[in-house]
């Protein structure tokens, strides 16, 4: 789909469905509902020639982009250099809220769950990067651990060397366990 901004009447564009579904979706208490087979376009964006905020539902719909036409060739230069639209930011639709996008109240709280989500998604997404993090240094840190500590290289009679498994610090039993007065 093409549109055009209400404001500079400058071009953007955004993918359509023909058909999807709802199967894997999740719906959060605070509105946001993740549905991987039913993606749906940002409610509100930002003009990429003017930088005005706009509702996407509002924007003049100056047309369609087929697959066949792109593929062909036959599609419009102007509509394929559009930009794609995008979802403002917390901070944006803050902005926006001081632009006087809102109409109405109900247009003020839509705004104002959207930069919440918003914000949640992002702290959502740091929370999982560091997490992930975490794991992998834990991993790292485990494995050096094992490459130091669980091999140790010792040599045999004959002179040749051989491999000797150490056992883990927590699986010596008491009995082996040097004391503190043997030192």
């Amino acid at each position: 789909m093409v549109v055009a901004c209400p404001r500079c009447g400058g071009l953007a564009r955004y993918e359509t469905l023909i058909s999807g579904n709802t199967l894997g979706a999740r719906v959060w208490t605070d509105g946001k509902v993740e549905a991987p087979m039913l993606p749906r376009p940002p409610e509100v964006v930002r003009c990429s020639h003017c930088g005005a905020y706009y509702w996407l539902r509002q924007a003049e719909k100056v047309g369609y982009l087929e697959q066949w036409e792109m593929a062909e060739g036959r599609a419009d230069p102007t509509w394929l250099g559009a930009p794609r639209v995008e979802e403002p930011e917390e901070a944006g639709y803050y902005e926006a809220i001081r632009e006087g996008l809102a109409g109405d109240r109900e247009e003020e709280k839509k705004l104002r769950v959207l930069a919440r989500v918003t914000a949640q998604e992002l702290q959502w997404a740091v929370s999982q990067i560091r997490a992930l993090c975490r794991a992998r240094d834990v991993q790292v840190r485990e494995l050096a651990y094992r490459s130091r500590k669980s091999v140790s290289r010792s040599t045999s009679r004959s002179g040749s060397r051989r491999l000797r498994r150490r056992p883990w610090p927590w699986a010596v039993s008491a009995s082996t366990r040097r004391s503190p007065s043997s030192t």
